[in-house]
């Protein structure tokens, strides 16, 4: 049952896929007021250089510079948003796409720049941000704020943000942040008074804070990330507790961590899975079993008991497109976007071409939707 619903959605998303650009007008690229997806699955202003079809997928075919304090702002659930490759830009200020108690929204493959939040979700959740380009924003590339939870954001580059890549803040919970790419923000990844998330295998370096929970945060996994060369690595502070960190490569931080009236965190995951892998951990391994003999000490309470002697390197599962190590909508999204597609065509996916005979057809599809669900 399970199998055909998906299969199902799979070939909605490529019904909604067949409508044909040519037939629509590419219009200019500037606007003077924010664009709106209307509840009746309408684009306001119709001038807008976005295609609808079949009000179900929102597909970008110009840049747009929005003049107003808001880009793109959706009103209607259940769509997707495929900024097609094309550039969302403000002025310093709003945000770029915004939803407030929105619900199954995807955005995907849309750079969006200069706003003061890239991605804006109040009171919304079962979203999915993925594939996208966040940068240069003035405060965030991705805020979640208000209960937004059961939300995915994976698969993004989020760069040169002032002050945070992603955000949680108030009581997010059950949202998984993973396989992004977060650098030179001033916080990778930020959680206030939310829990029970999850931040899996991202890449996180060159901020002055990769990882920061704060002010009763608690209940979250942190596993499976590269942590590398920022100021804090992980920074934990304000009455946070009960969060586990495991298999994550904690390398040439200023200080691998940082802890301030929190305590009660788990630093692994038991032997022999192990615990962390720490660039300045001097113990031996006698026994050879790649993990260190004599713990990790971080304070009395904050213990990495079995440290790994190697960085952690996770194996990838078949058909996991984006490699966030779940088969998942995300994934058929990935093959119905390039649907029909080869080598020359402009929307030609290489990852999509699942069995590698260099189109992109229902193999592809049926295969993904084998093995939905499966998991690393």
């Amino acid at each position: 049952m399970e199998r055909t619903r998906i299969v199902a959605l799979v070939m909605l998303i490529l019904l909604s896929a067949s409508v044909q650009p040519s037939t629509l007008k590419v219009l200019s690229a500037e606007t003077s007021g924010a664009i709106y997806i209307r509840v009746d699955g309408s684009v306001d202003p119709p001038d807008a250089p976005i295609i609808n079809a079949g009000n179900a997928t929102y597909r970008f075919i110009d840049d747009i510079l929005a003049q107003d304090t808001f880009g793109l702002v959706i009103e209607r659930d259940n769509i997707a948003i495929d900024g097609n490759g094309y550039t969302l830009q403000g002025l310093g200020n709003g945000s770029g796409i915004r939803l407030s108690k929105r619900e199954n929204v995807t955005i995907l493959n849309t750079h969006i720049v200069g706003f003061r939040y890239g991605v804006y979700l109040d009171f919304s959740s079962n979203n999915v941000i993925v594939g996208n380009n966040l940068s240069a924003n003035s405060y965030s590339g991705i805020n979640l704020f208000n209960s937004s939870s059961n939300n995915r954001v994976s698969g993004n580059s989020i760069e040169s943000n002032e002050k945070v890549g992603v955000r949680l803040y108030l009581s997010n919970s059950n949202t998984i942040i993973g396989n992004n790419i977060m650098t030179n923000n001033l916080t990778g990844i930020s959680s206030t008074e939310s829990s029970h998330n999850d931040i899996i295998e991202n890449n996180i370096s060159n901020n002055t804070a990769g990882i920061f929970l704060n002010t009763r945060s608690n209940f979250n996994l942190v596993r499976g990330n590269s942590i590398k060369a920022n100021f804090d690595g992980i920074r934990v502070e304000l009455g946070c507790s009960d969060n586990t960190f495991y298999h994550n490569n904690l390398v040439d931080n200023s200080n691998q961590v940082y802890i301030e009236n929190s305590v009660g965190s788990l630093w692994d995951h038991g032997y022999p899975s192990g615990g962390n892998y720490w660039s300045d951990y001097v113990g031996l391994d006698a026994d050879g079993d790649g993990i260190g003999d004599t713990p990790h000490v971080l304070n009395p309470q904050d213990v990495d008991n079995y440290p790994l002697m190697l960085p952690f390197r996770r194996t990838p599962i078949p058909f996991d497109t984006n490699d966030d190590g779940v088969v998942d909508i995300i994934d058929c999204a990935t093959v119905a976007l390039a649907f029909g597609s080869i080598s020359s065509d402009p929307n030609w996916n290489l990852i999509a071409d699942i069995n590698k005979d260099g189109i992109i057809d229902v193999l592809d599809i049926v295969g993904v939707a084998l093995h939905f669900g499966e998991t690393s």
